[in-house]
């Protein structure tokens, strides 16, 4: 059975989306595994498809790509190189530190910031006891609670230090080494799973299973670090930009909390076992199949020119079509009972 559908807006097709699953689930007998959902892109449907799937009270996993570079491990270990560079900018620090994986607490760390505050401190001045008054320009000077801050000091940057000294004259293999040595002395897997625990009480599992991906993640770019610039000479400068751009190169998807549930995601990256009824959403020409954008300095028969010569470059415009084709027909094909083509006539 096919069905077409064209909503005036996203939000009804959306809307028409939730209402169908629930519907056919009503009086249908389908369990929710049977629903896939596939888009070209789901740009478009972001905070509106999964409101309207709760509403319909759907469950649901939406596969949606989310780059690693700004979670907490990922910053604590690009800040720490940061550190180093910038000789100990407070900016820095504190960013390093509000990671909640350097073994302060969101207390300490705001008494290190108050007083960094008050008395304008930063770079090497971190590597100095500190002597100035807590309380600012009064007469009487609370030596035990400066004594306290200074303690809090060190155990921030003692750390950073080890590594500094580790990095000297290193190769990508000295380096790699240094900074897994550098989470050990945090005890940075520790503190994942302190994290993921909380995150998992606050009913956010999928982000509390997403920190073990992270650490495999960071290990597999630790490893890469190794064997691929082993041998090669490198400053921190040159390391830590090698660093950020593997890191951003990652992304993270969310994990299934249960096996009843939709699937939603896009025709590039789904592989729906056999589902029974499926979605083909945003269906409008030149986004569902997309058409393929020519970019680069060379035109598409310059590009098949240079291939046929031997040289390595990207497919052509033609070959995208053909791929973008297919992924069109995988999509259409895919359901073994209902097909469902829906699109929204806003902004057409």
């Amino acid at each position: 059975v096919i069905t077409l559908y064209s909503g005036e807006t996203v939000y009804h097709e959306a809307a028409y989306i939730g209402a169908t699953i629930r519907h056919l689930m009503m009086n249908e007998g389908y369990q929710y595994q049977d629903f896939a959902i596939i888009a070209r892109s789901l740009d478009h449907y972001r905070g509106v498809l999964d409101v309207a799937l709760e509403q319909y009270e759907v469950p649901y996993f939406m596969d949606t790509p989310r780059s690693v570079y700004a979670e907490p491990l990922m910053c604590l270990v690009l800040y720490a190189l940061q550190i180093l560079k910038s000789n100990f900018s407070s900016d820095d620090m504190f960013v390093y530190l509000k990671t909640g994986l350097a073994g302060l607490t969101p207390y300490e760390i705001s008494l290190l910031e108050n007083y960094t505050f008050l008395w304008n401190l930063s770079g090497k001045k971190w590597l100095k006891e500190w002597t100035a008054n807590v309380d600012g320009f009064v007469e009487r000077q609370q030596e035990k609670r400066l004594e306290e801050l200074n303690q809090l000091r060190e155990r921030a940057v003692k750390p950073l230090v080890r590594l500094q000294k580790r990095l000297k004259d290193g190769d990508g293999l000295i380096y790699a080494k240094a900074l897994y040595q550098f989470l050990e002395e945090l005890d940075v897997p520790s503190s994942l799973q302190n994290l993921s625990n909380q995150l998992e009480q606050m009913g956010r599992l999928d982000t509390a299973e997403q920190q073990t991906q992270l650490w495999n993640i960071l290990m597999d770019i630790l490893d890469q670090c190794a064997s691929g610039l082993e041998h090669e000479a490198l400053t921190v400068q040159r390391f830590a930009e090698l660093l950020r751009l593997m890191i951003l190169s990652y992304d993270v998807v969310g994990i299934p909390q249960s096996l009843d549930h939709v699937t939603v995601g896009t025709a590039d990256r789904m592989r729906p076992a056999q589902p029974k009824v499926v979605f083909v959403i945003g269906t409008v020409q030149g986004e569902f199949p997309a058409v393929p954008s020519s970019r680069g300095v060379f035109s598409d028969l310059e590009r098949q020119s240079l291939i046929q010569l031997g040289l390595p470059l990207s497919d052509t415009a033609q070959e995208a079509a053909i791929e973008e084709q297919h992924l069109a027909y995988a999509a259409l094909t895919s359901a073994s009972h209902r097909l469902y083509v829906t699109w929204h006539r806003a902004g057409l």
